[in-house]
């Protein structure tokens, strides 16, 4: 009888174990990495404007460090489950939202020189991987679905790319001793 009193205790100061830590070190890791990278991305781009490649004052500059600062800003409440209840929020809200994107981009497209405006979008495109980086390590409700997508994509679009590589590297390390082997088999068989 003494043994589910055990188990149960145990599985309690489990749970408490994994809330410390996942509320503790892990989240804070996290936090602190991807705030990291965030602040690196916009000294990078601070550099770059530095350089003169586009100006302090362009709405184009402005907008996109907005846009890095806002994600510096909401970082630590940013959450998968805080993003799902935003969007059901913000439908309340698209036209304004829809209106901004499309000022953004007209922005961004706006710019004459084709290098700085993609520059501009790597920038973006940085920002939203981490993002989602981000979000997919800090929110345990996403990794099954991560996970169950990993596996169908490596099973359809990479596939080819692993066989192919799995071919190759096989290739290199068992191909001798296979052909070795094919060899003295078709030898047997013609000694027959």
């Amino acid at each position: 009888m003494a043994a589910p009193n055990i188990e149960a205790g145990l599985t309690m100061l489990g749970l408490v174990a994994l809330f410390l830590i996942w509320y503790g070190p892990y989240r804070s890791f996290f936090l602190s990495a991807y705030r990291q990278l965030l602040f690196e991305t916009r000294n990078d781009f601070f550099l770059y404007a530095a350089e003169g490649n586009i100006e302090f004052r362009d709405r184009a500059y402005k907008e996109v460090e907005n846009l890095i600062n806002g994600h510096i800003a909401i970082a630590h409440r940013l959450t998968f489950f805080n993003l799902i209840i935003l969007k059901q929020w913000s439908k309340n809200m698209r036209p304004l939202a829809d209106r901004y994107r499309s000022e953004f981009e007209e922005t961004i497209n706006g710019i004459k020189n084709d290098e700085v405006r993609q520059h501009l979008r790597q920038i973006i495109i940085r920002i939203n991987g981490l993002t989602g980086l981000y979000l997919i390590v800090t929110s345990p409700g996403i990794w099954i679905p991560c996970f169950i997508v990993g596996l169908v994509y490596l099973f359809t679009a990479g596939y080819k790319v692993s066989k192919s590589k799995m071919e190759s590297w096989y290739d290199r390390h068992f191909g001798d001793v296979i052909n070795d082997i094919r060899t003295a088999e078709l030898i047997a068989e013609s000694m027959h």
